[in-house]
């Protein structure tokens, strides 16, 4: 796995093929067509439509606990369970 930075946020990005390989979680949700249903569920500190919406992406837990970190809506810990 690879680290990469977006927007201060640490993803790692793996190397598997899917239709989302290479693109950073703001291209995924555009190119979804998620983005607005995204922003909204932001908005609203929904966690778990944000969660689902990022799953649907291809994001993994990690990426995903380390998105909502971001936007402090949990805090250290994981809370999707693997």
């Amino acid at each position: 796995m690879k680290e990469i930075n977006t927007s201060s946020l640490k993803i790692k990005e793996t190397h598997t093929e899917t239709q989302y390989g290479g693109m950073t979680v703001n291209e995924r949700l555009y190119f979804s067509g998620l983005i607005d249903k995204f922003d909204t569920a932001v908005a609203k500190k929904d966690v778990k439509e944000i969660t689902a919406i990022l799953k649907e992406v291809e994001l993994s837990d990690d990426n995903i606990n380390a998105i909502l970190q971001h936007f402090k809506l949990i805090k250290r810990q994981n809370i999707l369970s693997k």
